[in-house]
């Protein structure tokens, strides 16, 4: 469990057509307990960055950070998605206040592993349903590989579950495997991954007939070709599926 996840839980909550949540950062202290010295005084720690954990957090509830006052200690947080950005760009925000710099914004950082993990595509996921009108009613904690469905969330009279999966890295993410390199290629292990959540919907499809299912890849040519091959089974099972971008984009081609 993150110690930021309280925080994702008080935004989930909010009703979907309230966009923007003003926060104090005192009433963060209240949700979170204390903030790090970093995040007085340190901006780029407020960024909609896909490795911090507070971002995932905000991201998982379908916000972001849209401007922060470090002098004033005000952070607003806004639905949607981050303005077509990479979650990976280092910093995302925007100065409010006297504290402001309208200096060049940063480079957009490349596509890295990072973009494609299951946490990052989760979280660019729930921002887009949340820009679409859906309530978001649970997020798994992929850290702790949270079992059940990994996003539930429902619009009017629909309710939509979600098997999310990321594409494997190269690299081991236990830190005294840092330095040693995975024996599969991700390519292959993807393929066990694609599998899994084939399981996983059919699973959800039989454990709950009324609701909407779906899985969310990133968007790589991997998963492409997989559900090229398979979107005539997956339109019989009645699952939708949607691919990711580390933009941020979304797209839910269709299963005929």
């Amino acid at each position: 469990m993150s110690r930021y996840d309280p925080l994702r839980w008080y935004l989930a909550k909010m009703p979907v057509d309230r966009h923007e949540v003003r926060l104090t950062f005192h009433d963060l202290e209240k949700i979170v307990g204390s903030l790090p010295e970093s995040a007085h005084s340190y901006r780029p720690w407020w960024g909609n960055t896909a490795g911090s954990p507070q971002a995932l957090a905000w991201q998982a509830a379908g916000f972001v950070v849209d401007e922060v006052n470090l002098t004033g200690e005000l952070v607003v947080f806004t639905r949607g998605q981050a303005r077509r950005r990479s979650i990976a760009a280092p910093v995302v925000t925007r100065a409010i206040g006297p504290d402001r710099n309208d200096g060049p914004a940063p480079p957009l950082a490349e596509s890295s592993e990072d973009d494609h993990s299951e946490a990052a595509v989760q979280a660019r996921l729930v921002a887009h349903l949340a820009g679409e009108g859906w309530r978001i009613h649970r997020v798994a904690d992929t850290a702790s590989r949270e079992q059940g469905i990994d996003v539930l969330a429902s619009r009017g009279t629909r309710t939509l579950a979600i098997e999310v999966k990321g594409f494997p890295s190269r690299s081991y993410a236990d830190p005294r495997k840092a330095e040693q390199v995975k024996p599969t290629n991700p390519a292959v292990q993807a393929r066990h991954w694609y599998a899994a959540a084939m399981l996983q919907a059919m699973l959800m499809r039989q454990q709950h007939p009324t609701y909407d299912i779906a899985v969310a890849f990133p968007d790589v040519p991997t998963y492409r070709t997989l559900h090229q091959r398979t979107r005539g089974s997956l339109a019989d099972l009645r699952v939708a599926t949607y691919f990711v971008a580390a933009d941020g984009g979304v797209t839910t081609p269709t299963s005929t």
